[in-house]
């Protein structure tokens, strides 16, 4: 027997079927380590929950580290993004020349910043930017952000000193970071382009958030505009069978062909229910050793074991809307499809279209429902609206 190759609801150890974004990532890592450039342009990968987005960037950072990059993991959230960077820099430079930390530590100070690491596994860390600076480039930048662009101009070479091949900051979540660390994190990479002399070190950043991260970021600085912004969508039909397929081939197992046929058509690109789906089959199959096969019994013995799963996840979502979301969920149940326009949600509920804007945002926010078009509006995992209509008619 062998352990499943699929992992619903935790951070994949591959991503098979995002060739294309792996690709993206690739070329913009060479660019930095290869050519020592750096990368002033964020790259935000954005999608509701369940689509993969923390499963790729955790891959974004292997490459990296593979091109012998030094990585910084913070995610959204957790109290202070400007606190949280400082303190996984201590953590990720723990092994360099003591001369090497000291001077980072000196540089630290001088730039208000106040690290506390505290016994192994448990990191306290606080960032105090100093007073309005005077940049020159960013006039209007907020309080602490040149400071900011030192110590990441500092970090960067020091990276290169300390032989690696650049530094690469990833977000995780940047939608649920705090604005003030947002504001100034933006506004300190922004500067690190006008550095005098050759301009700063390899770095690059790769963040991974929620559909509304464009608009948090344009609150907390409006050049963020200008970032770049990927949409991830749902997989496509040869890049689920990928998903499936790939992670058996490397233990040795095969699947037939219309048990892969069924698998996909019920997955319906949302990944989640892919690797749920993947998981839930691998087992039915008994944990299949090297010559192995899954079949299409397999299968529907899987759908049967992940309808509570999805049940669960349904209600959860239902219960964590209010009663003007609801409302607007279960019109769209109710229209039926893949995707329904908001026109025909207006219609439904007899409320002007404009009037929804409140709502949708909030949804989407809240990673429930997402854009599938202009004017179109999808639900963020399949079989949401059978559950909401089976709901209605109990």
């Amino acid at each position: 027997m062998q352990p499943s190759p699929y992992t619903p609801g935790a951070i994949a150890p591959e991503v098979p079927g995002r060739d294309h974004q792996l690709a993206e990532f690739d070329e913009r890592l060479s660019l930095m380590a290869d050519l020592r450039q750096f990368i002033g342009r964020p790259r935000i990968d954005i999608a509701p929950r369940g689509v993969g987005k923390t499963s790729m960037l955790a891959q974004v950072r292997r490459m990296a580290e593979q091109r012998g990059a030094v990585t910084i993991w913070v995610a959204g959230g957790g109290g202070s993004l400007i606190a949280d960077i400082a303190a996984q820099f201590e953590i990720a430079t723990d092994g360099w020349a003591p001369r090497t930390r000291r001077k980072l530590h000196d540089l630290a100070n001088r730039a208000s910043f106040k690290v506390r690491v505290g016994v192994p596994g448990l990191v306290g860390a606080e960032a105090k930017l100093a007073a309005p600076d005077a940049s020159a480039h960013d006039p209007g930048a907020p309080a602490g952000a040149g400071e900011l662009t030192t110590f990441l101009a500092e970090a960067a070479k020091a990276a290169q000193r300390e032989k690696h091949s650049g530094l690469v900051l990833l977000i995780d979540e940047i939608q649920d970071a705090d604005k003030v660390g947002l504001s100034s994190f933006a506004h300190g990479w922004q500067n690190l382009q006008h550095l005098p002399g050759s301009g700063a070190a390899p770095a690059a950043v790769f963040a991974a958030g929620l559909p509304n991260s464009d608009t948090v970021l344009r609150a907390a600085a409006s050049f963020t505009e200008r970032w770049d912004y990927q949409p991830l969508d749902l997989l496509s039909p040869n890049a689920a069978i990928a998903a499936l397929v790939r992670p058996a081939q490397r233990l040795g197992v095969t699947w037939a062909p219309d048990g892969l046929r069924a698998a996909v058509e019920y997955a319906e690109g949302f990944p989640f229910t892919l690797q749920l789906l993947g998981d839930a089959a691998w087992r039915a199959a008994g944990r299949p050793d090297a010559g192995r096969q899954i079949t299409l019994a397999h299968v529907h013995t899987a759908r049967q074991t992940i309808a509570t799963d999805l049940e669960t996840l349904h209600r959860a979502r239902w219960n964590a809307a209010t009663p003007a979301e609801q409302s607007f969920l279960q019109a769209m149940a109710d229209i039926g499809g893949t995707s329904v326009s908001r026109t025909d949600i207006a219609t439904a509920l007899h409320v002007a279209s404009r009037s929804l804007s409140e709502p949708r945002d909030r949804l989407i926010a809240k990673g429930i429902i997402r854009v599938t078009g202009h004017g179109q509006l999808g639900f963020t995992i399949n079989g949401f609206g059978d559950y909401l209509r089976d709901r209605a008619d109990d």
